[in-house]
């Protein structure tokens, strides 16, 4: 048996075991449902099994069934008041309805590839639109935004660390290349650094408030950030550094200058240190430069991977239109692997490039979703955002509003991050702009504060 072999036996023996434990707390433990739902959407976002990222639908799925033993237990379930306004109402019919919508596709996507794998997507999608159901209707006490920023920065340490740490020893002890076993011992970089964007706000309520509550945890914060840089230098994530950056500028004024001094510096030291280690043979000014030429080319799509996506979307964009049922509708979840191939090679040889397609394509970006769903999913999705960022907006209009830009830029990151790499079945996607998500709660701490 092999290492590779040992590493899925051991991953799958934790979560059955993290499993068993997560049915166990949240049903006996009803007020520890929000942070393992935190626990379990960041910690599994990662981690795949043989190519699969399954991590984080299965611990949802073991929330789900703790939450339905409570019902078991009490038939008549408590309701916790929650802040619900008309408007978040509309918010959760629409998500909902994207969600019966996503199932629909998937069904059609089950029946189009004849492949009964297709039915994680539907137990996936059903499980979604059942927690959003959950936190609307609010089963369970909603934590304190306070409460809800500290479980996310110690999730997203532990995150960070985890995948810092399984690329040094991918390297270091099994002697392959940590970018060898993305997509099959976890995600590409674009995904796994989805938690950092989810956790900026955290950081910076955690690092901007002076209160005596946040000063004791706010190493966390610091700590976060430290390990958060390094991981997006060890694995080359342009989109991490544009955030990062984009970060620092937004909350400056509200940092203060020694504390966006002490995160620049740390930037610094992690860009100094990889051009020193990952680009041997060039004066420092050379290393630099070619940084910067990344990061700034990042945008405009100049390397081979980027000219990829964009041919994908030409390609997709070619497909939709042919008829108007295509055009509304798409092809079907995940169809998109064999119906975008004819367009794709017709693309590729237009534009005289040359590549190896073998029958199917793997799109990595927003095409894959625009043309298995159609304008129909499109215009779900972005209503979806919609209705998150007006949610934020209106959470922190009547109080003080230094952090609204950041949660909002947030969301903004989370947006674009779709046109780089999908991520459609990450859990963590969706709980970002469901109705009582992630964002809409971290946007709500400074409405809470007395």
């Amino acid at each position: 048996m092999n290492n590779t072999s040992i590493i899925y036996l051991l991953l799958l023996f934790f979560c059955g075991l993290l499993g068993i434990i997560t049915i166990i707390v949240v049903s006996l433990k009803p007020k520890m449902f929000w942070a393992t739902l935190i626990l379990a959407v960041i910690l599994g976002a990662g981690p795949m099994i043989n190519g699969y990222g399954l991590i984080d639908e299965y611990l949802v799925g073991c929330i789900i069934v703790g939450f339905l033993l409570v019902l078991s237990i009490r038939p008549v379930c408590q309701i916790y008041v929650s802040r619900k306004t008309r408007f978040s109402k509309i918010h959760f019919e629409i998500f909902f309805l994207f969600m019966c919508y996503m199932i629909f596709q998937s069904l059609r996507g089950l029946i189009v590839l004849d492949d009964l794998r297709m039915m994680r997507f539907i137990i996936f999608f059903a499980m979604l639109g059942i927690l959003s159901y959950i936190l609307f209707k609010g089963f369970f006490p909603v934590p304190s935004p306070s409460r809800i920023i500290s479980l996310v920065l110690f999730s997203s340490l532990i995150y960070f660390t985890s995948y810092l740490g399984y690329g040094i020893y991918t390297e270091l002890i099994r002697g392959i290349n940590r970018f060898a076993v993305q997509g099959q011992e976890w995600t590409g970089s674009t995904v796994a650094m989805f938690p950092l964007f989810c956790v900026v706000p955290a950081v910076y309520f955690m690092l901007v408030k002076k209160s005596e509550q946040f000063h004791k945890n706010t190493w966390i914060a610091w700590a976060v950030v430290v390990v958060a840089v390094a991981t997006s230098f060890y694995y080359d994530s342009r989109i991490s550094w544009i955030v990062i950056t984009g970060f620092l500028v937004l909350s400056i004024k509200d940092l203060g200058l020694f504390k966006s001094l002490k995160i620049f510096i740390i930037f610094a030291v992690f860009l100094f240190t990889l051009s020193l280690w990952t680009l041997p043979g060039q004066n420092f000014i050379e290393k630099m430069n070619d940084f910067y030429k990344a990061l700034f080319t990042a945008g405009a799509g100049l390397q081979s991977s980027d000219i990829s996506r964009k041919l994908e979307i030409l390609a997709s964009f070619r497909l939709i239109i042919d008829n108007p049922q295509t055009l509304l509708f798409g092809t079907g979840f995940y169809t998109e692997r064999y119906k975008l191939v004819p367009y794709f090679i017709e693309v590729v040889s237009q534009h005289g490039t040359t590549t190896n397609i073998a029958g199917i394509i793997r799109p990595a970006s927003f095409s894959s979703f625009l043309v298995g769903t159609g304008l129909v999913g499109i215009f779900f999705l972005f209503l979806c955002f919609l209705m998150t960022a007006y949610e934020i907006i209106a959470h922190t209009k009547c109080s003080g509003i230094k952090g609204r830009k950041i949660v909002l830029f947030s969301l903004a990151t989370v947006f674009i991050s779709m046109f780089i790499s999908i991520n459609l079945d990450l859990a963590l996607f969706y709980f970002c702009i469901m109705p009582s998500g992630l964002l809409v709660q971290m946007s709500r701490y400074e409405t809470s504060i007395v």
